[in-house]
């Protein structure tokens, strides 16, 4: 004879209150681990957000600074370093006789800890200047100048280095417009006025006269090289009227006739000078140099 032995009323309600704690337990425990998951991803894609905003920062500070490199004396650089910034350079003196610059920019922050580095390189937009006072070179010259075929070649050419003064014939003896430029393009023919000064020793200038003829007027100084170029190569006149002077050189792509009543002086170092013109420098990045780590 078997005795069934059956659980009194309270010990199935104890049991099923452990069972029910056992569940909340678990319940409580997975919703801590899904909590802290969610808290560590949530921390994660803060600090993502800091470091791209951080990284976006320092890339825009980056390219100013190099901005600020394609003009800046490399004898003043330290006022450009910073604990955040350092700068090295190498200066190179090309077969042209040219100098280019190699900069090395690194940018770097503590907090988040993060560094860029890259590379730069600076030159001159006036490859070459003649050796000569004056000039008649039909062999490509845009391309000896500035390393551009004459067809591509066009007032853009000079835009991302200086506002260049597009002028025309009638516009192209304003005074004031001529005097604030280190570039002037000229579509037409061009005149500096009468007792005018374009330019000097320190400061000179680059003319460039496209399909015109070119005149010095009366006692006019003009400090830089002009350039007289040609579509057709055809034969074009420059004039230096009584008592104007040339310093520096004049250069065509064609046949020249040249009236002098003036005085045109060879100047090696009013082009040199025109070369290193922090506006005529250009500067670009040098490929595959980019490199950021932690």
């Amino acid at each position: 004879m078997h005795t069934r032995f059956n659980p009194l009323p309270q010990e199935k309600g104890a049991v099923a209150l452990a069972t029910m704690g056992i569940l909340l337990s678990i319940v409580s425990l997975s919703l801590w681990v899904v909590s802290q998951r969610l808290t560590n991803e949530l921390q994660m894609v803060r600090r993502g957000l800091v470091y791209n905003q951080a990284y976006a920062q320092l890339h825009a500070r980056h390219a100013s600074i190099a901005m600020q490199l394609r003009t800046a004396d490399i004898n003043t650089l330290q006022s450009l370093e910073s604990e955040q910034l350092d700068i090295a350079y190498q200066t190179f003196i090309n077969s042209n006789n040219t100098r280019s610059v190699l900069f090395t920019v690194t940018l770097s922050l503590v907090s988040p800890s993060l560094h860029i580095k890259q590379d730069f390189f600076r030159f001159s937009s006036l490859f070459w200047f003649p050796l000569q006072a004056v000039t008649s070179d039909q062999s490509n010259l845009t391309q000896k100048l500035f390393n551009r075929d004459f067809e591509p070649l066009s007032a853009s050419h000079f835009q991302h280095i200086l506002e260049a003064q597009k002028l025309g014939s009638q516009e192209a003896s304003n005074r004031q417009a001529m005097s604030k430029e280190s570039v002037i393009w000229v579509e037409g023919n061009w005149e500096l006025p009468d007792d005018t000064q374009l330019g000097s020793l320190d400061a000179p200038v680059l003319v460039i006269v496209k399909n015109g003829n070119i005149a010095l007027g009366n006692r006019a100084s003009f400090y830089g090289l002009l350039v007289q170029l040609d579509a057709e190569s055809n034969r074009r006149n420059a004039t230096l009227e009584h008592g104007a002077k040339l310093f520096g050189a004049l250069v065509t792509n064609g046949q020249l006739t040249l009236n002098n009543y003036g005085n045109i002086m060879y100047e090696k170092n009013v082009l040199s000078a025109l070369q290193q013109r922090a506006e005529l420098q250009n500067i670009y990045p040098v490929p595959h140099s980019w490199n950021d780590f932690d």
